[in-house]
């Protein structure tokens, strides 16, 4: 719904660093998130490796970003325009048809029976910052 607050997640890790003790570090850049509640801490500290965690399991009070949610739509795949492809991210460039990269990545991503007539896309957009 507009409005809601979708949590960002990322690949992370609980960690005890010497100075600040048990927080979960970012895979990303490697920054470091103090939990201010005492069995968040513990919890941290009881988990503490090397080894990352999934994004999927990163705990609500460590992340980093929340965005509100502007709106949710559907529209059918075969709808899809090379614009739309821009604004997903496909860098514009001439001899290449930006849906057709989008396409094939979609493919990559989803398998080669995923990018078919009738399906529908679920379109999530957020309010842009500045």
């Amino acid at each position: 719904q507009p409005g809601d607050l979708i949590t960002v997640r990322e690949l992370w890790r609980p960690h005890i660093d010497p100075d600040l003790g048990p927080c979960v570090q970012f895979a990303a850049d490697r920054q470091l998130c103090v939990p201010n509640d005492q069995a968040d801490r513990a919890w941290c500290a009881s988990r503490a490796s090397s080894s990352w965690w999934p994004a999927s399991k990163l705990p609500h009070w460590a992340s980093r970003l929340t965005l509100p949610l502007a709106s949710v739509t559907q529209q059918p795949i075969e709808e899809m325009t090379k614009l739309d492809a821009i604004d997903e991210g496909v860098a514009p460039e001439i001899g290449r048809d930006p849906l057709q990269v989008f396409c094939t990545e979609w493919r990559r991503i989803y398998g080669p029976s995923s990018w078919r007539p009738g399906s529908m896309l679920r379109i999530v957009r957020f309010p842009r910052f500045k």
